[in-house]
């Protein structure tokens, strides 16, 4: 279920689907844009895939627990490469109920 997750991410993520991007998170989740930024609108905080000019977008989980994952998503956005670590954590229906991202990026 949780790899699953993070593949549908990836692909709404490239077909810039953001209402499916939003399906996949728990009405009442706690989503956090960076580790201090706690964000309540979802559709505001996707709305910047619109404008991305993607050339690669790979993910990779490096930790799993329970209902816990850590995964590693890499984006080139027109040659810009951000660098990602998201703490994700599934309800049993497969929502998501926490997100905290760490991301730096480079050139």
């Amino acid at each position: 279920m949780m790899n699953n997750w993070c593949e549908k991410l990836k692909q709404y993520w490239i077909q810039k689907d953001i209402s499916k991007i939003i399906s996949l998170f728990d009405e009442d989740v706690e989503y956090y844009e960076t580790p201090f930024q706690k964000v309540d609108d979802l559709k505001l905080v996707w709305k910047d895939i619109e404008s991305q000019n993607l050339q690669s977008l790979e993910y990779k989980i490096i930790g799993e627990k329970n209902n816990t994952i850590i995964a590693n998503y890499i984006m080139n956005d027109n040659g810009r490469v951000v660098d990602m670590i998201y703490e994700i954590e599934l309800n049993k229906k497969g929502k998501c109920t926490y997100f905290k991202q760490w991301y730096m990026v480079g050139e």
